[in-house]
């Protein structure tokens, strides 16, 4: 058996002042990784402890909250686009950053998902920066520090034979 750990999970990043990229090759079928994507019981597990509600129909309200670090925090959106195990589409905002509930202050998330021969490419854009350099560098910093660490650790101990 070979461990897909070391062979897969090489991120390979793009970033400018307006969006980022997060392509990600993980050792796991369509259904499992689409199951972490809008599964809330996964999505605890890599986002920060959040309980997540949403129907996730395109329209609906997503909320997050939890407590983590001893911090509690409150995040909303709302789901723009949802293709059943091909893409989701989100708005997001962190309520207790101090920004005004307005459209223009919502970053959009997608997360695209592509089958290959013996892994799934999860590609995650993050965008609509309104040309903030300060909070696209944050953000990317929590993603490929805390939120992309914390995905593949649910994929870790899967093999191929």
């Amino acid at each position: 058996m070979q461990n897909l750990y070391g062979r897969f999970y090489k991120t390979k990043t793009m970033n400018t002042d307006k969006y980022f990229v997060r392509r990600l090759p993980i050792p796991a079928s369509l259904p499992e990784v689409w199951d972490a994507v809008i599964n809330p019981i996964q999505i605890k597990k890599y986002q920060f402890h959040a309980n997540t509600l949403s129907t996730w129909k395109v329209g609906s309200p997503i909320l997050w909250h939890g407590v983590y670090n001893g911090y509690e925090f409150r995040e909303k959106g709302i789901v723009l686009g949802f293709n059943e195990q091909r893409q989701l589409k989100y708005s997001f905002l962190e309520l207790d950053r101090g920004l005004a509930d307005a459209t223009e202050n919502y970053l959009h998330i997608t997360y695209d998902l592509f089958e290959k021969e013996d892994h799934v490419e999860l590609v995650i854009t993050v965008e609509n920066f309104n040309d903030d350099l300060e909070r696209i560098v944050k953000q990317a910093e929590l993603w490929d520090n805390k939120i992309i660490p914390a995905f593949k650790r649910l994929f870790q101990t899967k093999k191929i034979a």
